[in-house]
């Protein structure tokens, strides 16, 4: 298949929207395409019916028709204490160990650790609220990584300027020195699980 025949292929199966493409090309050929093979009215149509459907979600909100928001609702909202526990447990749970050579982690209380100065440490954010310290949880063992590739980590360029756009899982992983292999689905707890 050509650069324009898959996204006509896709147009025609019903895909709305193209992940990953950065160019109008392939995507004007396959409207081209489309047009010879079934006309300027029908691919009018079709485009139209990507457009509505995608609108759809995004004028389903009501941003468009309030954009106002209310102010003692908000308050209500924003920085909600059972809210920000939540997002902190969201963002322990989402922490993925790649390697632990040696048992390094979690730390002992007793040990130096080098901090980078992009680094940001718990305190208040730009509104006010308290931050937590998510990595320092994990990396001191007050918390355990618990989180899984969400994806692919290719062993080099090479790799990835060959793989399929659309197909996935193709790739060859980076194996790190300890003989981790980081594809999708892969981490780390503290027993090396």
């Amino acid at each position: 298949m050509t650069v324009a025949e898959r996204p006509f292929k896709e147009l025609m199966a019903g895909f709305d929207q193209f992940g990953g493409n950065s160019e109008a090309a392939p995507i004007i050929a396959a409207y081209q395409m489309g047009v010879k093979e079934r006309g300027e009215a029908f691919m009018r149509r079709r485009f139209k019916q990507s457009v509505v459907r995608l609108l759809h979600n995004i004028f389903r909100t009501g941003l468009f028709e309030n954009p106002y928001l209310d102010a003692v609702n908000s308050k209500k909202l924003v920085g909600n204490s059972e809210f920000m526990n939540e997002g902190y447990r969201a963002q322990l749970q989402s922490v993925v160990m790649l390697k632990n050579k040696n048992g390094t982690l979690p730390l002992t209380q007793a040990k130096s650790v080098y901090v980078p100065k992009r680094y940001t440490q718990a305190g208040k954010n730009y509104l006010g609220f308290n931050t937590p310290e998510t990595i320092m949880d994990i990396v001191s063992g007050k918390a355990e990584p618990s989180a899984l590739l969400p994806l692919q980590m290719p062993a080099d360029m090479l790799i990835v300027e060959k793989q399929f756009k659309d197909l996935p899982q193709d790739m060859n992983c980076y194996v790190d020195s300890e003989g981790h292999k980081y594809d999708f689905g892969y981490g780390l707890n503290w027993k090396d699980l």
